[in-house]
């Protein structure tokens, strides 16, 4: 294709498997911080330099805020993701930029429970949430036209697993409890639902938002669902009986005094699933690659 696509976040967990769904059919470059961008990027700074003098039809941002990232530092996550964006949007504007997508997340809906559908009004409740909110707003207020997604729990392995660290994922940090510990501690009571979606299939909804963009409701905000909704205490379950059949350890599961949970969560999207990788797939996957780097 001819269109040309600027990626931020393309070393994020999220953003590394857009770049891989991609990069083979499409003029896709990257921008960021880390080694091997196409274009030095610091999205905390106001000087975006490397890409004044570039034209993209098209940015795909994955860059959004992490909820480690708003612990450990808020003012510098504040600053990269709310405040410095609108710089940013309007040099690429001047550069020919026409559609925004953004990743960003279910929690802008407030708590999880019930039926939630893309009608739904917004109530966000943390600074995590507020964040993606005000993003979300953001670009929606850019002039260019956009989609939004708002995906819940993301599974899948990352392409730089390695590295990967961010164990306050639930499909992370139950299994790197399960082969450091032989135990799973959950921190209630478990019953709470959760809708977990394979990072897959945001990559290739992507693609098909690009490759199919009339079919698409431009300024519109779509859940990015899976098909599954799993309790947690279930999922530490699956993860349980996973670690138990690759290892022939047992492994134990904890629960927490915090009651949560219990209500219905049914969280619906206009799209299709086009899930391929199972969440036990992706169990039997993590566990094994946290196995072989435990080694």
């Amino acid at each position: 294709m001819n269109e040309k696509i600027l990626l931020l976040g393309s070393s994020g967990f999220i953003g590394s498997a857009v770049y891989e769904q991609l990069k083979e059919t499409h003029n896709i470059f990257t921008a960021g911080r880390c080694e091997g961008q196409d274009f030095f990027l610091d999205l905390n700074q106001s000087n975006y330099d490397t890409i004044s003098n570039q034209t993209f039809d098209t940015l795909i941002h994955c860059a959004g805020v992490t909820d480690e990232e708003m612990k450990k530092s808020p003012e510098s996550a504040w600053n990269r993701t709310v405040m410095k964006l609108p710089a940013l949007i309007e040099q690429m504007k001047q550069g020919g930029l026409k559609r925004i997508i953004y990743i960003s997340t279910a929690h802008v809906y407030g708590k999880l429970n019930g039926l939630i559908q893309e009608d739904k009004s917004v109530n966000p409740r943390n600074d995590y949430a507020m964040a993606h909110y005000l993003t979300e707003q953001i670009i929606r207020n850019s002039v260019c036209d956009s989609i939004i997604l708002r995906p819940s729990t993301v599974y899948g392995v990352s392409k730089y697993f390695q590295s990967f660290s961010r164990y306050d994922l639930i499909p992370y940090a139950f299994a790197n409890m399960a082969v450091r510990q032989q135990k799973i501690t959950l921190l209630s009571t478990g019953m709470q639902k959760l809708n977990f979606v394979d990072i897959g299939q945001i990559a290739k909804r992507i693609a098909e938002i690009i490759d199919n963009a009339p079919r698409f409701e431009w300024g519109k905000c779509y859940n990015e669902a899976g098909l599954r909704h799993i309790s947690v205490l279930e999922y530490a379950g699956l993860v349980k009986r996973c670690f138990e059949e690759l290892t022939g350890k047992p492994c134990h599961i904890v629960t927490g005094d915090i009651i949560a949970g219990g209500e219905e969560f049914n969280y619906l999207s206009s799209l299709p699933s086009i899930t391929e990788l199972t969440v036990e797939e992706d169990i039997n996957n993590t566990i094994g690659m946290m196995l072989q780097r435990s080694i």
